[in-house]
């Protein structure tokens, strides 16, 4: 009996890790990164990063003001290691309020170690590729945080 409450608990986890590790794909592709984000699984359905919801005032390089999003692996782990799947996306908007860019970060595993493993890039607001990969200036930034990842 023991062994058989030992397995269910153990497929248990397993159907739960499997659930969490499938909810954001891990890519190095900022275009599949945007469909994912955009269509697959869009941001905007997951509401505003918990603390700061809503437009809230930004700090360069990200704008006068953001709003701040995150799936929920990245939501669960705050304040700790983020896990692989992590996605957490910034809309950087003018003084005026227009979106000027999408920022996001995405914690892929063996992408870039020596950081993080975080997989950055930013985008116009229709979704077109600006920069991506090992982003110096973010990298830069990031690694003044490092302790909570």
């Amino acid at each position: 009996m023991k062994w058989i409450l030992l397995a269910l608990i153990a497929t248990g986890f397993a159907i739960i890790y499997g659930c969490a590790e499938k909810e954001q794909p891990q890519t190095t592709s900022a275009a599949d990164l945007w469909k994912i984000i955009s269509q697959e699984k869009p941001y905007k359905q997951r509401g505003s990063w918990p603390g700061v919801e809503g437009l809230m005032e930004g700090k360069a390089p990200h704008g006068k003001f953001i709003r701040t999003y995150a799936n929920d692996i990245a939501v669960k782990a705050k304040g700790a290691r983020y896990p692989y799947g992590s996605t957490i996306v910034k809309e950087n908007y003018m003084p005026d309020t227009t979106l000027a860019k999408i920022t996001v970060m995405h914690k892929v595993k063996g992408f870039n170690p020596e950081a993080g493993d975080w997989f950055w890039v930013i985008y116009s607001p229709d979704g077109t590729v600006e920069m991506e990969g090992n982003m110096k200036t973010c990298i830069a930034c990031h690694s003044l945080r490092e302790a909570n990842d």
